[in-house]
């Protein structure tokens, strides 16, 4: 065939010649079905956006003798497709057979098909398939650009395509290539081209894609109930109720659609062709005129689907079997739960738990003779769906029954009994309450049966307590807080909205399905494990089981650090990055052979808050004690005190006698409380961060900023196509109302750029294509929260300059002490070298020759002069020195000011010894205190742990980012081409697509090399930190060193000097001694000669015949003499005593 077409304009062509088709031989076939792929992207447009592009084609065959005749068109249909052939995307996102902008109405006449298209967001391609009436030998192909017509005017052209004719040979598609042609026409209700195709190849039928849908299950899911029914004639009948290996089954498929009419239509149509067997009409009747189905006919249907595991459409026909009224409807829904329970019917029982039976019902009946046998009050026996279950060994819906909620005293007994370990394990998980008594008996029974798993479970296993739901809530707090959902598209930027998260887990269940949406994104503003339970738990609402396996204990009540004292702030989850798929694998896959994963994230990140939004939650968590009763808060200040109201329900209520087992609120953590979380109270070590001390010091009066670790909650959730769907997210988030609050103070970041919710939406409202996949979005969140605090482009403090100004400061100061130390020691050196340069100027040259007493020459008068100032400079710095370093003396050792003062009274050498003594004293002084030092190495000290806690997070979140780059890679590297044409391309198409899957992992990828950058980065930044402080460190160390060893020398210097004062005054001792040896002896010789003497020269009677006798003398003399010499020995006793300094200032105050 030849083709005339410009180039690059078409993407792919196919011709399929009817008269090949299996039906010729009987209806006589002709003519062929062309399908052509055009590329419409915005290369086509010129970047105008006001631009329609006009096509038109038309199709000729050659006669023998060269003449050309066009060739009838019988239908025509044109649309648009996706590059990555998910059929299901594009009938979800378009409600018409034609996309917007798409003129497709009278579009064939006269042999030619004329389309018209604006530029359309989203749509790069569009189809036009063509049934003609003979097969052409010649095909054109022309495109037009033109401005759009106005009501007074008529389009202008504005640039036509050249054509370029070329000859190529346009085979048959293949299986495959059909199978997708099918599957469009069928998809979008072409009933004609659809019968068209299948004439081609009726066994294409029931070929699935790989995503795991047939032509078939297509148009069910779209609601074409006239290709239902051609499906049907063709033998569908036989593949309407089959799985597929990787999808659902044409009848499940019509239960997902959402036209209601149409599970009914396919219904009725079924039994209709079954009850004329092999008679089938040419056409079948309306559905109207269809005839009803009947319940036991519902009830063979529901027992297939129920076999077959398909869960929508047991609930469908569960929809159509239940009763109207209340009433009858509650004792239906009983009954079949019990009835489920015993069979083993998990899918049944999860639809009737969807539909609002009660997990613990009780109805008459049960197996007769069981031990464990309940009665009603009028004595029959009365079952549970949970004890017929674990009586009927059916282990998988006992588990599911427990989650939700099931309890029954003798439950736990009788799984013992029937050695149920799953169901044992369950129970206990569930937080089943067991006394002492109860669990030694079951012990006992375990020991009989010697059945040792049991036992372990029995003694080592602890609960976790139920999954909570919305009934487990607390509205009046989460009305409070503000949830962010977002939906994603394929052709259109996301769309985000705001609403509380009470409002949130009201919403209805078709709120959580993605039908138009590519994924959705569900935020919560708290690390709330039961606002993430119940979320979790309303988005799985189809398949209840799939709640337990997200939330499997070991991903999530287990994975909690819990301190051994209790305290709020040792309770965060371990950081993890799982990829738990395989608690899906026995699922079957509804995808390629290596679907989307399943992932959770639990990631530490630095953030900050206020300062006094932190000591209020840490004063409300030191105030709470069991058992007590908190003041009832006005409506008008619960706003305010939302986050108190938080505390209060959703962790100071949450009493439970096993700490392990209790779902609740995870509070934010500083930097202290996530290294030393086993410290009970640590308000005094979070009042001393250097972020804290930095914004004290400058004594502004703004809300002042702490660190703070948070913690990152995220899943990414693969829905029932094997496609991941989903993102939910927990972190801490601000609100509008949290910057627009009436405080003393000015807040911090009013404009919310370091909140991790408010930067990641601006991106998606910047950047609406940069986010493709659920991993891709999960990326972005991450990277956000990763540089939060030290995102420099935000309005909050640099909280890198800050550890940097700090570093700087440290290091100056401990420069600043050492140059001080350096010139205290040196001083008296100076002085002392300064002090003896007078006395060589006035034994050398000076103002007049020594010798002559003639004037010196110029030149040495200069030199003269400056030799006497630099003397008279030296001699006053040394005397400032000392004035200054009195103002910091304390010590009695230190000189007083009288000592200054008699400092600047005295000249000459008596100032300079004076001097030199008291830089002594001074420098001594100096040299033993080292406070500031201590000081600085306590502050170094902060800053390293501050620094090393960051370093932690930083390397776990390194870790964390590359197990998620992993998963991904693992992903990319089994997973195949999905857009890989096996079909014959025109050789001018030259244009490569890949997959969305393919390019949004490969975006996810490149956003993990980017964060791997970023945590290097602030690696280096904190290694060279690490190093300054390091050295500093050193340093300071170096400086006490240097001060004890010169305290040292200056301790052997004082010795030295005392030992040699000590050695002089032993040689004047000596001196003195001799001497007094001397006087001692003359003394000793006239002594006795003056006494006898001075005795005998008494004018006593006996000697001199006096009045006076010796007698009288002798009393007078001896006891005088005796009581003067005990005066004069006390005093000399008591002058030793005396401080003349003290003397000497008493005398001063006196005068």
């Amino acid at each position: 065939m030849q083709i005339l077409s410009p180039p690059r304009l078409i993407r792919t062509i196919d011709i399929a010649d009817r008269a090949t088709s299996v039906r010729q031989v009987e209806n006589h076939l002709h003519g062929a079905l062309v399908s052509i792929d055009l590329d419409c992207s915005e290369n086509l447009f010129y970047g105008h956006k006001n631009l329609v592009v006009k096509f038109c084609l038309s199709f000729t065959t050659r006669h023998q003798d060269g003449f050309h005749k066009s060739v009838a068109i019988k239908k025509a249909k044109v649309g648009y497709f996706r590059p990555d052939n998910d059929i299901r995307k594009m009938i979800t996102a378009a409600s018409q057979p034609t996309p917007p902008g798409i003129e497709g109405h009278n579009m064939f006449k006269e042999g030619r098909v004329e389309v018209k298209m604006q530029q359309v967001q989203g749509v790069s391609s569009i189809r036009i398939v063509v049934l003609l009436d003979a097969y052409p030998s010649n095909m054109e192909l022309s495109a037009h650009l033109s401005t759009p017509p106005t009501p007074n005017e008529v389009a202008q052209p504005s640039r036509a395509f050249m054509s370029a004719s070329r000859a190529f040979n346009a085979s048959s598609p293949d299986d495959e290539r059909l199978q997708r042609l099918l599957c469009w026409t069928a998809a979008l209700g072409y009933k004609k081209l659809f019968a068209a195709y299948l004439d081609q190849g009726p066994s294409v039928l029931i070929m699935e894609d790989e995503l795991g849908w047939t032509p078939f299950s297509l148009a069910a899911f779209s609601g074409r109930g006239s290709v239902i029914q051609l499906a049907l004639q063709r033998g569908g009948t036989l593949s309407s109720r089959k799985k597929t290996a990787k999808g659902p089954s044409p009848l499940e498929a019509a239960a997902r659609s959402q036209d209601p009419n149409i599970f009914n239509t396919f219904l009725k149509t079924l039994k209709y062709l079954k009850d004329l067997e092999s008679d089938l009409p040419e056409k079948l009747p309306k559905p109207d005129n269809l005839p009803e189905l009947t319940d036991n006919e519902l009830e063979e249907e529901l027992e297939g689907a129920v076999s077959g595991e398909q869960m929508s459409t047991v609930r469908r026909l569960v929809e159509l079997l239940q009763p109207e009224e209340d009433r009858a409807k509650a004792n239906w829904l009983a009954q079949r739960m019990v009835q489920a329970a015993a069979g083993g019917d998990l899918c049944l029982v999860q639809v009737l738990k969807s539909r609002g039976a009660d997990v613990n019902c009780k109805v008459p009946g049960g197996t007769r003779g069981r031990p464990d046998a309940q009665f009603n009050r009028a004595g029959g026996q009365t079952t549970t769906p949970l004890m017929e279950a674990i009586w009927n060994d059916m282990v998988h819906v006992a588990e599911f029954l427990i989650i939700h909620g099931a309890e029954d005293d003798e439950a736990l007994r009788t799984a013992v009994r029937k050695k149920q370990h799953n169901t044992i394990r369950a129970l206990l998980h569930a937080g089943t309450p067991v006394t002492e008594a109860a669990r030694q008996e079951l012990i006992n029974i375990a020991s009989a049966e010697k059945d040792s798993t049991t036992l372990m479970l029995l003694k080592l296993e602890k609960g976790t307590g139920k999954l909570a739901t919305y009934n487990n809530l607390h509205r009046d707090v989460d009305e409070l807080f503000e949830a962010t959902v977002v939906d994603f598209y394929d052709n259109k930027p996301p769309t985000f909205e705001e609403l509380t998260v009470d409002a949130l887990m009201q919403k209805r269940e078709n709120y959580f399905e993605r039908n138009e949406t590519s994924f959705k994104w569900f935020h919560l503003p708290a690390n709330n494990m039961k606002w993430a339970e119940a979320l979790i738990g309303k988005i799985h609402h189809e398949d209840p089981a799939a709640t337990s396996k997200v939330l499997d204990p070991k991903r999530w009540a287990k994975r909690q650090h819990e301190g051994e004292l209790g305290s709020a702030h040792a309770r965060f989850m371990i950081p993890a990055c799982h990829d738990f798929s395989e608690a899906f694998k026995h699922k079957k896959k509804l995808g390629h052979e290596n679907p989307d994963r399943h992932v959770l994230l639990f990631m530490p990140y630095l953030h900050w808050d206020e300062e006094w939004k932190m000591r209020e939650r840490a004063r409300l968590i030191a105030k709470n004690s069991p058992g007590m009763r908190w003041e009832e808060i006005p409506e008008e200040e619960r706003k305010p005190k939302r986050e108190e109201l938080l505390l209060r329900r959703y962790l100071f209520e949450e009493a439970s006698p096993n700490p392990n087992s209790r779902h609740v609120l995870h509070v934010r953590r500083t930097l202290d409380q996530s290294l030393y979380h086993n410290l009970k109270d640590t308000r005094i070590r979070d009042g001393d961060q250097a972020v804290h001390r930095y914004q004290s010091s400058d004594g502004n009066k703004k809300q002042r900023p702490i660190i703070m670790v948070d913690q990152l909650w995220l899943w990414i959730l693969v829905g029932p196509s094997g496609k991941a769907d989903t993102v939910v997210t927990c972190f801490s988030s601000r609100d509008w109302y949290d910057v627009g609050m009436d405080t003393d103070a000015p807040l911090l970041d009013e404009r919310r750029t370091t909140d991790v919710l408010q930067i990641t939406k601006s991106y998606l409202q910047q950047r609406p294509n940069a986010v493709k996949s659920p991993y891709d979005l999960a990326g972005v969140i991450a990277s956000r929260c990763s540089r939060a605090l030290l995102d420099h482009s935000s309005d909050m403090l640099n909280f890198a300059e800050v550890y940097e100004n700090s570093i700087s400061s440290i290091m100056d100061e401990e420069a600043a002490l050492f140059n001080t130390f350096n010139t205290l020691m040196q001083t008296r050196s100076k002085v002392y070298e300064q002090a003896s340069k007078p006395n060589e100027t006035e034994n050398g040259p000076g103002i007049e020759n020594a010798t002559d007493g003639t004037p010196l020459p110029e030149s040495q008068h200069s030199q003269a002069d400056g030799i006497l100032q630099g003397r008279k400079h030296s001699i006053e710095s040394s005397e400032q020195h000392c004035i200054n370093y009195r103002a910091y003396a304390r010590d009695r050792e230190i000189p007083d000011d009288d000592d200054l003062k008699r400092l600047s009274k005295e000249t000459g050498e008596a100032k300079i010894n004076h001097l030199i003594a008291l830089l002594e004293k001074f420098g001594r002084f100096y040299v033993l205190d080292i406070t500031r030092e201590i000081t600085l190495l306590r502050l170094i000290k902060d800053i390293q742990d501050e620094l090393a806690m960051m370093e932690k997070v930083f390397a776990e979140q390194q870790e964390l980012l590359e197990s998620l780059g992993l998963i991904i890679h693992t992903m990319d590297r089994h997973n195949p081409d999905l857009n890989d044409p096996v079909h014959t391309s025109s050789p001018n198409t030259n244009l490569s697509c890949r997959s969305g899957a393919e390019r949004s992992r490969t975006g996810e990828s490149q956003n993990l090399l980017m964060d791997r950058a970023h945590y290097d980065y602030d690696s280096d930044d904190d290694e060279l930190l690490g190093d300054e402080l390091t050295g500093t460190f050193s340093q300071l160390n170096t400086l006490v060193d240097l001060k004890q060893k010169q305290n040292n020398m200056i301790d052997t210097r004082t010795a030295r000097l005392q030992a040699e004062q000590s050695h002089l005054m032993t040689l004047e001792a000596e001196k003195q001694g001799r001497t007094l040896m001397v006087f001692t002896i003359v003394t000793i010789i006239f002594l006795p000669l003056s006494f006898i003497a001075a005795f005998f020269a008494i004018p006593a009677k006996e000697f001199d015949n006096s009045s006076l006798t010796l007698g009288y003398v002798s009393k007078v003399t001896f006891p005088l003499s005796a009581a003067i010499s005990l005066v004069f020995i006390a005093i000399g006793f008591l002058a030793s005593k005396w401080n003349p300094e003290k003397i000497r200032n008493k005398w001063k105050h006196v005068v």
